[in-house]
């Protein structure tokens, strides 16, 4: 391929922006979440994350077209054919007024039925809570609206804005939380208005850059409905696997509610804040990542695509897994240092979400390059199917008195056995994928460098005593060295190594 090593330094440059932003937006979320928890108390966290959740299982209807949106966006592009990207940015903005107008009816009937008679609310905090619910609609509204904007500037890949807002986000949620600790109005509601007009002004934002940056952006009445067809069927299937994520981890999150309160999803909440600051390091390289390998597919270079493929699947499993092992190792230490007071469960769902976060990095790209092929009707069929068995399994197991931890192990469990599936269902329908490929390229790798970096790591930790902030940096700093060595003399290819190299000799001349 001759724009090869071209591909492979926009991917190191749009991935290099979205970790500066990604550094930037983890610290100051970490501790935002500590500032809201310590002013909201446990009773009002949990409820906004439970209240929140039920918009948030709404979302399977817009992440499907945000998947379906940007393939098109990105594919369009790849075949460099400007009047196709026009057209399918126009009726990318039909279907996302379509589709608010759905999430709004299904929120105001099916979504009230559960706030009002499913979930485990306090009384005297049901009014906030409703609040919570209606602020969190229009914000969600507002951000199915966005989306063929924002798909827009991923697939011209210009991380830096999308970098840029993100981190002026973040501090925006900043804000809100010093605002909670001097306001003396009820938080709970205040945030849940604060939190809406943000996502408000940053969607202008996104319209205004784009209308102006990208000509395929000012809008008009899309030419002929095939692209649309074509869309809304992509959608259609790929809404499949989005329903089976937002029951497995909303529902969940529910099941928890009903059978233990708010104060269990306060742990759960507080857990996914820090999965998702590691999950972080993933959908930041996917995201500078996933416009090239649905370029390069739809260039008919297939047999790149699958290289490309497995060098993306490596390296989202090696960034969860430097972070992953320390934070596994030494989650309760860290916990006691962030939060003024931990919720009780929330140490093991911390680990078990983080363990989750590394089996899932592996097989995740692979969803990327069934999307490049246009052929998601059987894999998002079985995959769905499969991970939507989880819920009922959930509901058994806390219907038969076990612990909330066991809600977790079912999804790690689920995650392990999905990641084969991926791969059978890969092999289906993607032009030259090969499973044996794929497993001597990425899993027989990354399996080896995880055993060796994590017992490392627990050798460090063993012979080293815990108990100051002093020695807690010591050790953190000695397990990333660990498993950066380890990745970097078993994990990487030669060639990866030289590459590297070769970027951090230019980063420093310059």
């Amino acid at each position: 391929m001759n724009n090869k090593q071209t591909n492979y330094k926009l991917i190191a440059k749009n991935t290099l922006m979205l970790y500066v932003r990604m550094f930037l937006v983890m610290g100051v979320s970490l501790f935002t979440t500590r500032i809201v928890l310590q002013n909201l108390g446990e009773k009002d966290y949990g409820i906004n994350n439970v209240v929140g959740g039920i918009v948030a299982m709404f979302g399977f209807l817009n992440s499907s077209m945000v998947a379906s949106t940007q393939r098109f966006l990105s594919f369009e592009l790849g075949r460099n054919d400007s009047d196709s990207v026009r057209n399918v940015f126009c009726q990318a903005v039909v279907i996302h007024w379509i589709i608010a107008f759905i999430v709004f009816l299904l929120a105001e009937t099916l979504g009230l039925w559960l706030l009002y008679t499913q979930l485990n609310i306090p009384s005297d905090r049901f009014s906030a809570a409703l609040w919570v619910y209606q602020f969190a609609i229009v914000s969600f509204l507002i951000n199915i609206i966005q989306v063929p904007y924002s798909a827009s500037v991923i697939a011209h890949e210009k991380m830096q804005v999308y970098a840029w807002l993100s981190i002026l986000s973040v501090f925006a949620s900043l804000t809100v939380a010093y605002l909670l600790s001097v306001v003396t109005v009820d938080k709970l509601k205040f945030l849940a208005v604060f939190g809406c007009a943000t996502t408000f002004v940053f969607c202008l934002f996104y319209k205004f850059y784009t209308h102006h940056r990208f000509e395929e952006c000012r809008f008009r009445m899309p030419s002929g409905r095939g692209k649309m067809i074509e869309m809304f069927s992509f959608a259609g299937w790929n809404m499949i696997g989005n329903l089976a994520f937002v029951l497995r981890t909303q529902g969940s999150n529910i099941l928890l509610n009903i059978f233990f309160g708010p104060a269990v999803n306060a742990a759960r909440g507080v857990a996914h804040h820090v999965d998702g600051a590691v999950e972080r390091f993933v959908s930041n390289f996917m995201v500078a990542s996933n416009p090239q390998i649905i370029k390069t597919y739809a260039a008919g270079e297939y047999h790149e695509t699958l290289k490309l493929l497995c060098r993306c699947s490596k390296f989202s499993f090696y960034l969860v897994l430097l972070l992953g092992i320390p934070l596994i190792l030494q989650a309760d230490y860290i916990l006691s240092l962030w939060l003024v007071e931990v919720p009780a469960y929330t140490t093991v769902f911390v680990q078990l979400l983080l363990l989750n976060g590394v089996i899932d990095s592996v097989s995740k790209p692979i969803k990327t390059y069934v999307k490049a092929t246009g052929k998601v009707k059987w894999y998002m069929i079985l995959q769905g199917g499969f991970y939507l068995m989880a819920l009922p399994v959930i509901y058994l197991l806390l219907w038969w008195g076990y612990s909330p931890v066991s809600s977790v192990i079912v999804l790690v469990v689920f995650t392990f056995l999905g990641t084969f599936l991926r791969l059978v269902l890969a092999q289906q329908v993607g032009e030259s994928f090969s499973i044996r490929y794929f497993v001597s390229q990425v899993l027989e790798i990354v399996l080896l460098v995880g055993l060796v970096a994590y017992v490392g790591s627990v050798c460090i930790d063993t012979l080293l005593p815990s108990g100051n902030f002093g020695l807690f940096i010591l050790r953190t700093g000695l397990m990333l060295v660990s498993t950066a060595l380890t990745i970097w003399l078993v994990g990487l290819s030669s060639y990866e190594r030289e590459y590297i190299r070769a970027i951090v000799k230019k980063t420093f001349k310059r």
